[in-house]
């Protein structure tokens, strides 16, 4: 992963709220490839599609993920989840 040496090599203290702006920058950035990748398909299957509107469809928008922080299932989960898309941002910014 690109931030693991960031976080590693950084004094967090002073650092970690400019190192998470950009870490949330980022995955903004990737959720807005994903997006456009998406669009990208519809139009190529329906060229006549004038305006395409992508919504999320989550359970979950009213919760926050730190309320689930103590469960181990939960941790795993959101670890492969991260892992899944930390790997997309790296292949994506190595495309650039």
């Amino acid at each position: 992963s690109r931030y693991k040496p960031v976080f590693l090599d950084s004094d967090l203290e002073s650092e970690l709220p400019v190192i998470l702006a950009w870490y949330a920058e980022d995955v903004t950035r990737l959720v807005e490839k994903e997006v456009q990748e998406v669009e990208a398909e519809i139009r190529a299957k329906y060229p006549e599609a004038a305006f395409i509107e992508l919504e999320p469809d989550s359970k979950d928008t009213d919760m926050r993920a730190l309320s689930n922080i103590g469960t181990k299932s939960f941790r795993a989960s959101e670890r492969d989840a991260m892992t899944r898309a930390l790997a997309h941002l790296a292949r994506t910014l190595d495309n650039r």
